[in-house]
């Protein structure tokens, strides 16, 4: 189901736009929060989603098209967006969600370390048993 913007699922505290930034504390509880509220067939798509898309910012660092991706796009909206409770945990894995144009961007940041988040989505995968 495609969601609007205006319905986008919001994390387990307050609202994912406009809150704080977590303290670290903060965002392993909201990764474990998270971690609970999501179906195991709704991880396998979320991580496979996102392993595409840090495996192409990886291979190209400098191509700003795999580090922004709108969650309107049919493939971030169907691997992401429409997974309640995701946003908030790509959230806690380093990536940035903002607002822009009527649209929300989730960012790749240029400061995040791709190999280690790689190993981490890749050990979600073993650990929830969802390797394709």
């Amino acid at each position: 189901k495609s969601m609007k913007v205006d319905e986008l699922p919001v994390g387990p505290h307050d609202d994912l736009f406009t809150a704080a930034p977590p303290t670290p504390l903060d965002q392993e509880a909201w990764e474990q929060d998270c971690l609970k509220r999501i179906s195991p067939s709704d991880m396998k798509q979320l991580l496979n989603t996102l392993i595409k898309y840090v495996t192409n910012c990886r291979q190209t660092p400098w191509a700003a098209k795999y580090r922004h991706f709108r969650v309107s796009n049919k493939v971030v909206d169907r691997g992401l967006t429409s997974i309640p409770h995701a946003l908030t945990l790509v959230q806690t894995w380093g990536l940035d969600v903002s607002h822009d144009d009527g649209d929300f961007i989730v960012s790749i940041p240029v400061s995040l370390d791709l190999e280690e988040l790689l190993e981490d989505l890749e050990a979600y995968q073993e650990e929830y048993g969802t390797r394709n």
